[in-house]
């Protein structure tokens, strides 16, 4: 196994990178498909393999996280699907409303703050402009008695220029007090 010097190998493997980071299902199963046809075009492209490797195992998690989190029995494994697939969706800024979605579900059935705020933290990095990720992320960092989740979210909604004086003096205080 080697690295390719065909051009079309190389040119469908970038294709399924590609579609690969989309990180949604039809992403991945475009990536497999880019994958196998740089495979097909040069049988020794060990990084075309690699990656088939990586986003089929990745497919079939996602898969397994999807049944879960369609159960309809509230469990830990079921709000575990939802962080999983909440965390993966907010890497993507055309995802980011389905992954806000995932994680409002997987609150209510529990209340994980360090868990969202990561993941929030992540959506507000992949889409800074996005009100509903702050937004969440304000009901999640108030309800946790963590002044420095707080603190991040302020600073956040600032940032964004969505803060008003209020804002502007609480995040004050609590750096203060955070010290």
């Amino acid at each position: 196994l080697k690295s390719t010097a065909s051009l079309p190998a190389y040119q469908a493997y970038l294709r399924g990178r590609k579609a690969y980071l989309l990180f949604t299902p039809e992403g991945f199963a475009a990536a497999i498909k880019e994958y196998q046809q740089a495979i097909k075009t040069d049988p020794r492209y060990a990084l075309a393999y690699a990656s088939l490797g990586d986003t089929e195992g990745q497919t079939r998690a996602l898969d397994e996280l999807a049944a879960l989190a369609g159960d309809d029995e509230p469990s830990p494994q079921r709000a575990d699907a939802l962080y999983r697939l909440a965390q993966v969706q907010a890497q993507s800024p055309e995802m980011i409303g389905r992954a806000l979605e995932l994680l409002e579900r997987g609150l209510r059935i529990e209340m994980r703050h360090q868990h969202a705020a990561q993941i929030l933290r992540q959506a507000a990095a992949a889409a800074p402009q996005n009100r509903q990720v702050l937004d969440l992320y304000e009901r999640v960092a108030r309800v946790s008695s963590d002044p420095a989740m707080l603190l991040d979210y302020l600073e956040r909604r600032i940032a964004q220029g969505g803060g008003d004086d209020e804002s502007v003096k609480e995040a004050a205080e609590l750096a203060v007090r955070i010290g």
